[in-house]
């Protein structure tokens, strides 16, 4: 039984729950108030400081300017006069001025920070609702009538009277020609005759183009109409904006201006041309877009209501009149005695845009580009603004502008905010097919990011991301080709249906989280664009989707849970480029450590992970690491415990930021997170006096000496003394399992410690726990360990 001495580390490894044949030396049973340190030792955590105290402290958004104490909290009040405030690092309210009507910001953010995601980029702070769906207005579309007038251009001039070009046109089966040597004298007479011929038309000439239309064009606004009888109990016909939307009540005295409505008679409502109106047949309700009634010009069966107070009642089924505008409609063609090289029409559509006059006499006329029918061209529209051609919208596309949207809270120059909705920009050219709408129409937004120079949405199975520099338009500026700085509208590429939950960038892509998978957005070559970026597959990992993935450097920090085990920490990480795309497991030495973490925060600088928990709203969890090179030479968890608990917490510039909340008022309290040799006391609200002192403490594992490749450990070592080299005043409890008793010896902080505790006893039979319980900082370096050693064990050849 030879005597032995080794010397331990102090335990920056932290705590481990793994049996004690696989804990490493530099690690722990259990830590709490300590800080573990590779060149410092292990140390007792500095104690809080109070900052300030508010009142109803529902912050969920923090930003700094990097400019002197311009930090701020954002928080909602549960005031609807007055839903948010934001107060400074120091506490000082600011002045909040509302853009918009107050009613629609307190509306949209609600009453639950957990469901809000805040960004901000420069000095404006963007707020999205999750829990919100994202709407569309819809619109009235004046120019759908663009197709029903004909034009017809006279291109050419045979300037040869001698030799006259012939130019014709067929209006429903009737031929009108004239034959001139100049194209404007003939376009002048052309439209005379057309005009004068009787059968309702009316052509006007300019220059060389001439314009026809038919009696009865335009004459109800918008193709057509509803006349509804008006009297003065039942005046409210039942609309939808979509098929399954929300009832809405139209009040029919909302009519055409030029009609007076008198009880019992019909008036014309203009309104519901882009609505879903509610239609009974046999004594069943269906609801239909005017174009579906548009073939019925007979009389349709609608409900009719009454208002009574704030309600409306189903009264009775009246039979209304659908006014179908099928006046202005006719057939078009033409010719000339040229080949029909002299001349072009067109009625709403032509095959190529070079078939158009470039200067069109008629401003603001909309012709659809369609191709030949042996090509793969995409259709679109262009409009004449006086000068030129321009694509333009679809004339029959009716989206309007979004609801349900991220608000905005800009930091104004004289240290004032404002907040407001953002006008996000309109479709201006294509189609719903060649301009699509983003996908989160329809669906809430579940995360919000910046990337690239886009402002990003995660919606569904979709990433969807601005024009480059343009954070507020999601469509196209043209259909003609796709364009580097164009929106990204990018589904997850899984035969699952899989709902992205977070999109965080990180290094050289946009990592991409749903529940049980982990996908990268990245750009292969080139320019990030819609034309290059691909989804990868990185990891199938379970996440917990209620706490949000950080990003620290070359690090990404994540939680996963599987089942109702305990939270896991996980790490995405780069060394020398190059991605470890498993999502590390960091709790494999603690595998229950971590209860339900909901909420994780990074101090890049120092190394630090927070976590906190709302089951054990005292402790902050945390995990320390330190890479040399590629290579990580601490990783440790360990605990810190306050006498309060945590409403909510925040890392800035390597301090801890705490709020505790006691009835009404919340105090904000500080502590730097690099430890130096102030009182460690917690100060715990705005009395001096109320300080709180906290114990320290760290478990010492159950030590084995391996000294061959193959031994026994099991009962092999019988402690005789541990020395202890540090500084400060603690305690050294031995707790002897085998008699039930503890005994402690209390190192004097005047002097340097180099103290000796004698144990006598076998490893297995002693909890060895080292405390401190004052209010000022001690410091442990190492262990030397002297014992009996009993090889059972030995190597053989």
């Amino acid at each position: 039984m030879p005597l032995i001495s080794k010397t331990f580390p102090s335990p920056y490894g932290g705590i481990s729950e793994q049996s004690v044949e696989l804990m490493l030396d530099q690690q722990c049973i259990d830590m709490v108030n300590c800080v573990p340190d590779v060149v410092l030792g292990c140390q007792r955590r500095n104690g809080t400081e109070y900052n300030f105290k508010t009142t109803n402290t529902n912050i969920f958004h923090f930003y700094d300017r990097g400019e002197g104490d311009e930090r701020y909290f954002i928080q909602l009040t549960g005031t609807p006069a007055t839903p948010l405030s934001i107060f400074d690092i120091n506490g000082v309210a600011k002045t909040i001025a509302y853009a918009t009507p107050v009613a629609d910001i307190n509306t949209y953010l609600g009453s639950d920070k957990s469901v809000l995601k805040s960004i901000t980029i420069q000095d404006r702070t963007f707020i999205a609702n999750k829990s919100k769906i994202v709407g569309m207005n819809i619109v009235d579309t004046p120019d759908i009538l663009y197709s029903r007038p004909a034009y017809y251009w006279l291109s050419r001039s045979s300037n040869d009277v001698n030799n006259k070009y012939n130019y014709a046109v067929y209006l429903d089966g009737t031929t009108y020609q004239h034959a001139s040597e100049s194209s404007i004298t003939a376009a002048t007479n052309l439209a005379g005759l057309i005009t004068a011929g009787g059968a309702g038309f009316v052509a006007t000439a300019s220059g060389s183009v001439i314009k026809i239309t038919k009696s009865g064009y335009g004459t109800t606004g918008t193709g057509g109409g509803l006349r509804v009888p008006y009297d003065t109990d039942h005046k409210y016909v039942a609309i939808r904006p979509t098929a399954g939307g929300t009832t809405e009540y139209i009040d029919v005295t909302l009519c055409d201006t030029t009609i007076t409505p008198v009880e019992d008679t019909l008036c014309y409502k203009m309104t519901v041309q882009n609505y879903y109106i509610e239609n009974v047949i046999g004594g069943t309700t269906t609801w239909k877009t005017f174009a579906e009634l548009e073939p019925v010009a007979e009389a349709i069966s609608f409900k009719y209501y009454k208002k009574v107070g704030s309600n409306y009642t189903d009264h009775q089924v009246r039979v209304l009149d659908v006014i179908v505008n099928t006046n202005g409609t006719f057939s078009f063609n033409y010719w000339d005695s040229w080949g029909n090289q002299a001349s072009r029409g067109w009625q709403g559509t032509i095959t190529k845009l070079s078939d158009l006059p470039s200067e069109m006499p008629f401003t603001n006329t909309i012709v659809n580009i369609t191709g030949d029918d042996d090509n793969s061209f995409t259709d679109y529209y262009v409009r004449h603004d006086g000068s030129t051609w321009v694509e333009t919208l679809n004339p029959e596309d009716n989206r309007g502008t979004f609801t349900n949207m991220p608000i905005y809270i800009d930091r104004l120059s004289d240290g004032t905010f404002s907040c407001g909705v953002l006008d996000y920009e309109l479709p201006h050219i294509g189609s719903m097919t060649t301009n699509a709408t983003p996908a989160f129409v329809g669906k809430t937004i579940n995360d919000m990011f910046f990337y690239k120079n886009r402002l990003g949405f995660a919606s569904g199975g979709n990433i969807i991301l601005s024009e480059t520099g343009g954070y507020y338009n999601f469509y196209s500026k043209t259909v003609l080709e796709v364009l580097d700085s164009d929106p990204i509208d990018v589904a997850i590429p899984s035969n699952e249906a899989s709902n992205i939950y977070y999109a965080v960038p990180f290094q050289a892509g946009l990592f991409v989280f749903t529940k049980e998978a982990q996908y990268i957005l990245k750009n292969d070559s080139g320019t990030f664009s819609p034309n290059t970026v691909t989804f990868d597959l990185i990891s199938k990992l379970p996440i917990d989707t209620d706490v949000e993935p950080v990003n620290a450097s070359n690090s990404l920090f994540f939680i996963s849970r599987t089942g109702t085990s305990a939270s896991q920490l996980r790490e995405y990480k780069y060394n020398n480029n190059t991605l470890v795309a498993d999502g590390v497991n960091l709790s494999v030495q603690t595998p229950n450590l971590l209860p339900d973490i909901n909420k994780i925060s990074v101090d890049i600088n120092l190394g630090y992970v927070f976590m906190y928990s709302p089951t054990t709203p005292s402790t902050l969890y945390c995990y320390k690491y330190l890479n040399q090179g590629d290579e990580r030479i601490q990783s440790s968890f360990f605990k810190w415990t306050y006498s309060f608990n945590i409403n909510s917490f925040y890392i800035n510039r390597s301090s801890l930021y705490l709020f505790r909340n006691v009835t009404t008022t919340d105090y904000m309290l500080s502590s730097p997170i690099l430890v130096h040799n102030n009182t460690k006391v917690d100060r715990v609200d705005d009395v001096a006096l109320n300080v709180v002192s906290y114990s320290s403490y760290f478990v010492l594992p159950r030590w084995n000496i391996k000294v061959t490749k193959m031994e026994t450990p099991v009962d092999t070592i019988i402690m005789k003394r541990l020395t202890f080299i540090g500084e400060g005043t603690y305690n050294v409890d031995i707790y002897r399992k085998d008699y039930g008793t503890t005994t402690s010896r209390t190192y004097s902080s005047n002097s340097t410690v180099d103290g000796s505790a004698s144990v006598l006893a076998k490893n297995k039979n002693v909890v060895i726990t080292l405390k401190n319980n004052g209010d000022e900082n001690f410091r442990l370096d190492s262990m030397i360990l002297d014992g009996l050693y009993t090889q059972t064990t030995r190597e053989t050849n």
